[in-house]
């Protein structure tokens, strides 16, 4: 059984060569450094997690919360800007752990944490492919699609959850019809794709965000 060990300035020298071997996974140009992890988890209202199974590291989650600015910014249109908003910005589970369902109960345990913590949503930016569908399991809405995401040929998807009402993926509310993905467990995704998530503005923005700026962040989601 997952345990989850959370994330401070002091937490993260122990784990943070761990973090950084795991951002080996993504190519050169999209690894998060060291330095940005480091300064996520001071800021106030973030949320940082590490993943163990019997004391050995599977994997990691890091987000950190929008200002009420930022949030249209970031394509999340249908959402209040008085709302708090937790933004996922790295998820990872590495190789040898994955296809167990680790992805999923660590995104499970990050949004009973913002829960907790008075969150109203968590967001990100998805690949289409397994991990939109495990975020959309949890019940979160597409927001706006983002084309050639980081310049890396493919669309990423604005996703938002309204913590409120969401409910565990695998409970009987949540059943999965026969030609769905089975709802317990996590979203298989094929060994040679990454599953990303970055709050990096992506290149081709749409037209009435064009003008728009806000901190980049590295994509990092694999499972």
């Amino acid at each position: 059984m997952l345990a989850f060990e959370d994330l401070g300035s002091n937490s993260w020298q122990k784990y943070g060569e761990l973090i950084l071997k795991s951002e080996n996974v993504f190519p050169e140009a999209v690894r998060t450094p060291g330095e940005e992890y480091a300064e996520t988890v001071k800021e106030n209202g973030s949320i940082a997690k590490v993943a163990l199974l019997d004391s050995q590291y599977v994997g990691n989650i890091f987000g950190y919360a929008l200002l009420p600015d930022e949030i249209a910014s970031y394509g999340l249109h249908d959402v209040p800007q008085d709302a708090k908003v937790i933004y996922i910005f790295s998820v990872v589970v590495n190789p040898e752990y994955q296809g167990k369902g680790f992805g999923k109960q660590l995104l499970w345990e990050f949004i009973k944490t913002a829960k907790d913590r008075g969150y109203d949503y968590v967001a990100g930016h998805f690949r289409q492919n397994g991990s939109l569908q495990l975020i959309k399991k949890f019940g979160a809405k597409e927001e706006e699609v983002y084309h050639n995401w980081e310049n890396m040929g493919e669309d990423c998807v604005a996703c938002c959850l309204n913590i409120h009402s969401i409910q565990e993926p695998g409970t009987p509310q949540q059943k999965a019809t026969k030609n769905d993905t089975p709802a317990t467990g996590l979203i298989q995704v094929p060994s040679q794709e990454q599953a990303i998530i970055s709050t990096s503005p992506a290149p081709q923005l749409a037209p009435e965000l064009s003008n728009q700026t806000f901190e980049p962040h590295a994509p990092a989601m694999h499972f």
